[in-house]
């Protein structure tokens, strides 16, 4: 009877073990799974439909509770670019794993750039750990972000052959969207100055329209040219 109990709680024993293996090497398959992968000659990566979301009505909850929910698969995967969802009073989380595949260390730019958000809270986890943590939003104090740019901009140091997790925790007044980029800083420079070039063409472009239609009130009395500079204004 002795050899059957101990056949039986060795059999036991390896059951256990095999089960947490293979729950072990399920967890790290379904991360793998969700990994956006990146590589030092990548200068822009959209990450919105590589996120994934979990609404807190409550407004309550932590990162731990947070991580807790998104291991037992609450979260929900993004199948837009740009996650949205009109008005609410709720806390949204957002969460997003990136794989660096260089073997030299590398800072990208991820940016949000939709800066009507009111509190936003940014977590990169490296090793399980929280690497960094960011607040954002525009109830902060504009000289306090780390890059102060009009989008909330944050830097991303890859180590190499790395893996990161991003949690996002947004509060906010208004509306609730997430534009999430991601980009080398060359790529980043790069889009900057095409948006400012696009910016100034733009308003140049309406500040001749609104001289030459002042001109035009001058020359004839023409009221409808002075309500049209009003516009244009």
């Amino acid at each position: 009877m002795s050899l059957i109990r101990s056949f039986d709680l060795g059999c036991g024993r390896r059951e256990r073990i095999l089960a947490a293996a293979v729950f072990m090497l399920a967890t790290v398959s379904l991360s793998n799974a969700h990994a956006t992968e990146l590589s030092s000659g990548t200068d822009h990566l959209s990450l919105g439909s590589h996120t994934r979301y979990f609404e807190d009505p409550d407004k309550s909850a932590g990162l731990e509770q947070v991580r807790v929910w998104e291991r037992e698969s609450r979260f929900v995967q993004s199948e837009v670019s740009v996650p949205a969802f009109g008005f609410s009073q709720s806390a949204w989380w957002f969460t997003v794993d990136l794989n660096f595949q260089s073997k030299e260390a590398q800072e990208y730019l991820l940016e949000i750039a939709y800066p009507m958000l009111d509190d936003v809270d940014v977590y990169v986890l490296r090793d399980d750990r929280v690497a960094h943590h960011w607040r954002v939003g525009d109830s902060q104090e504009f000289r306090e972000r780390p890059v102060q740019y009009r989008n909330f901009v944050l830097p991303i140091q890859f180590l190499p052959d790395d893996e990161i997790r991003i949690f996002i925790r947004v509060q906010t007044s208004g509306s609730v969207q997430l534009p999430l980029e991601l980009w080398s800083k060359p790529g980043f420079r790069a889009e900057s100055l095409a948006t400012t070039f696009r910016e100034g063409a733009y308003f140049g472009l309406m500040f001749v329209m609104l001289l030459y239609n002042l001109c035009l009130w001058f020359w004839t009395g023409q009221k409808s040219y002075a309500y049209y500079s009003g516009y244009v204004l």
